[in-house]
């Protein structure tokens, strides 16, 4: 029996977490269903919401929920649409200051990738790049093969071996850390 056909009576709901999914939830269910949101942290919101951030604390920061699109969340869409929720274009991108600016870097253009010029002579540097690589122009078809354990996909087995390039972090991984979680293969 299709969900839409289930009948209509007026049921007791209880939706866990009030997070955006949760609070989606909670909403949509309201006008047919009693329902109660229960939520363990002293706010609504999960991970979406603004810290405020910055030496001066002047800087506000999205955290989690922060960005979506229109073709892959309809639902959401749809649900800001009701709400009357302004939504505004953005461009995705993603930059890293490790351990206080020892390494720093972005992945909008080649200037941001080298933001420190020396990262260009830096070989652990230019490795995790060409990991990055590697990964990109592999992940998504190897991600297609049913059959595959993690493990596999993870290349505990060749070919895709990205387990050197999840282990693998310039700058962040301390050597105490690595000596106590390395990963081992069956």
């Amino acid at each position: 029996m299709p969900f839409e056909t289930i009948g209509s009576a007026r049921r007791r709901v209880a939706v866990i977490g009030g997070g955006i999914s949760g609070m989606a939830a909670a909403h949509l269910l309201a006008d047919t269903h009693a329902v109660v949101l229960y939520e363990t942290e002293g706010r609504l919101g999960g991970h979406a919401r603004t810290v405020i951030a910055g030496k001066r604390k002047d800087q506000p920061v999205d955290t989690g929920f922060i960005v979506f699109n229109r073709v892959n969340y309809p639902h959401l869409v749809r649900l800001f649409e009701k709400l009357e929720v302004p939504v505004s274009e953005s461009t995705m991108s993603f930059g890293a200051s490790i351990r206080g600016g020892a390494v720093e870097y972005g992945l909008a253009s080649v200037d941001t990738i080298f933001a420190q010029r020396r990262n260009a002579f830096n070989p652990r540097f230019l490795r995790m790049l060409t990991d990055i690589m590697h990964f990109n122009r592999n992940a998504e078809a190897a991600a297609t093969h049913d059959a595959m354990t993690i493990g596999e996909l993870l290349g505990f087995s060749e070919p895709t071996n990205f387990v050197k390039f999840f282990r693998r972090r310039v700058g962040t991984t301390p050597e105490a850390f690595r000596r106590g979680h390395r990963l081992q293969s069956r």
